[in-house]
């Protein structure tokens, strides 16, 4: 392990000789890399630098760290997981060229101080608990990747406490997705995104860098996840009545504000409305 984290002490030195920035970037801002407002600062010791998170503004995983100018990542000289989860307040060294760096709560008021001579960084604020009660599929669906869409909400099939539901239209000629429950977000392990076969179960991890593709389709997606566990089953089947709503008037319906929370009285506006395994954004007047 000291030949390890040796090795990418100095490779992080001699990363860290260039005039480029470092920036973070991840789901708590839509993974917008080398944004303003997201570069480090150098500290008064060369090599060692710090980033305070905006007011108002989680930390939460996926991240990572790349260096370059505003607008324009260097991907030759980025940062990430050793494997590993970082744990508040402990130094964490990481991997060169390495993957997302996963965190197992969100974090409020974040500090993050960047050490490239010793090729570890330290997290620091208020660890915030991971709560939920809507998954969201998030991703592309053929207008771009958004990791905060609200648009495909799962909900809790009756009678289970850990298998979420949804049926959608995707209309993207490719879509690509990932699953997101409270701030963390599930994907797939593996060297390429992970093409989803109809009937077969495939493993989600917390996580997981790749997304999951299908083409365009009516489809019923059943994820099957305890709550704030490391993995998931994915179960993707054709809908076979996706608009077939006869059934769905017999169910009592469960509304929800934009933001995931229970609302026992709607008033007027736009809520997600579940029945039985099936939810969608409805406007309610």
């Amino acid at each position: 392990m000291k030949k390890f984290l040796l090795s990418v002490a100095v490779a992080a030195m001699a990363m860290s000789a260039n005039a480029e920035g470092w920036f973070i970037s991840g789901n708590f801002q839509g993974w917008s890399h080398c944004a303003e407002g997201f570069e480090f600062t150098e500290t008064a010791e060369a090599g060692v630098f710090t980033w305070n998170a905006p007011e108002g503004m989680d930390l939460t995983t996926d991240f990572l760290i790349v260096q370059g100018e505003v607008g324009t990542p260097n991907w030759d000289s980025k940062i990430g997981s050793n494997g590993d989860a970082v744990t508040l307040s402990e130094e964490y060294y990481y991997a060169v060229g390495g993957g997302n760096f996963t965190l197992n709560e969100a974090v409020k008021n974040a500090k993050i101080t960047l050490n490239t001579n010793e090729g570890y960084l330290i997290i620091e604020g208020e660890g915030q608990a991971n709560e939920y009660d809507v998954v969201y599929m998030v991703g592309d669906m053929g207008t771009g990747w958004d990791g905060t869409t609200t648009a495909y909400p799962f909900a809790l099939e009756e009678g289970s406490e850990t298998v979420w539901a949804g049926t959608y239209t995707i209309t993207g000629e490719a879509n690509y997705f990932k699953f997101k429950a409270g701030t963390f977000e599930y994907g797939f392990v593996g060297e390429a995104d992970a093409v989803v076969e109809l009937g077969t179960p495939v493993t989600a991890t917390k996580g997981g860098d790749k997304a999951f593709t299908l083409p365009a389709g009516d489809y019923t997606f059943k994820l099957d996840l305890p709550y704030n566990g490391e993995t998931a089953t994915l179960t993707v089947t054709e809908a076979t009545a996706i608009n077939d709503v006869e059934a769905d008037n017999e169910v009592a319906p469960v509304y929800y504000n934009l933001q995931g929370v229970r609302v026992d009285n709607a008033a007027n506006g736009l809520y997600i409305v579940v029945r039985g395994d099936k939810a969608a954004k409805e406007y309610v007047r």
